[in-house]
């Protein structure tokens, strides 16, 4: 699921990249009206862009959904020009209303999956196991402990996050780690003994590895792997291995 989710989100990526570039050439020979390029480049369409991107590369839909409707709610406002301080109020209340609702009915979706408290138990252990680690606009570190680490999604737009896998055991197989980094930053920290694969393409950035206190005497296991892999745009990140 992950390197499908990684396989779209470049796609994503890839085409928005060309949309953006004919529309600023259309602009640049004029052939775009001044209204509608006063829609296209603008905060509200980032935002738009952002949330289609978490929407397509997290599991966690509530704030992609937030921030769509946010986006879609700014253009139609830049759309007929009026003024954004006659509906700060109402979008706020508006956001913060469809996160409660959705928030709620994503709170009574998991306990139907889960049914019993031994099955839920299970089920919040089992996405313990896969890291999903979002960061917009901020930062964050976050420790994993697992016993059973299968990979996950690291998705960072205009932010960063530290995530140290230092006291995780790989699970037995392939295990994908999907790095999705625009305009951040992103340090993960694994254990000397891991089996670890880089397939991280970078573009105007860079992703690198750091060996720390080396001893031959760490057994790797071939059996485990795990496969970091992703993109890199207008960013950076580094695997320190201790």
């Amino acid at each position: 699921m992950a390197k499908v989710q990684s396989q779209t989100a470049r796609i994503l990526i890839g085409v928005g990249l060309i949309l953006l570039g004919v529309l600023y050439f259309l602009k640049e020979v004029d052939i775009i009206g001044e209204q509608l390029n006063h829609v296209i480049f603008s905060l509200p369409t980032v935002v738009l862009v952002i949330g289609i991107i978490l929407f397509v590369n997290s599991r966690r839909k509530s704030l992609a959904y937030l921030l769509m409707a946010l986006g879609s709610v700014g253009m139609i406002i830049k759309s007929f020009n009026l003024d954004y301080s006659d509906f700060i109020v109402p979008v706020i209340l508006l956001a913060l209303g469809f996160y409660i609702i959705y928030r709620h009915v994503e709170k009574q979706r998991e306990a139907e999956l889960g049914g019993d408290a031994d099955s839920l138990r299970n089920q919040y252990k089992s996405e313990y196991d896969v890291l999903e680690e979002v960061s917009v606009f901020g930062g964050n570190k976050k420790i994993i402990n697992s016993k059973n680490f299968r990979g996950g999604n690291i998705t960072i737009i205009f932010g960063g996050s530290e995530i140290f896998l230092r006291d995780c055991e790989l699970s037995d197989g392939e295990n994908v780690l999907d790095l999705f980094v625009i305009f951040g930053g992103c340090d993960l920290t694994v254990p000397s003994n891991w089996n670890v694969k880089i397939d991280v393409v970078s573009l105007f950035g860079g992703f690198s590895s750091k060996r720390y206190n080396y001893s031959k005497s760490d057994d790797v296991d071939e059996n485990k792997t795990s496969c970091h892999q992703g993109l890199v745009l207008f960013g950076g990140g580094e695997m320190k291995v201790f």
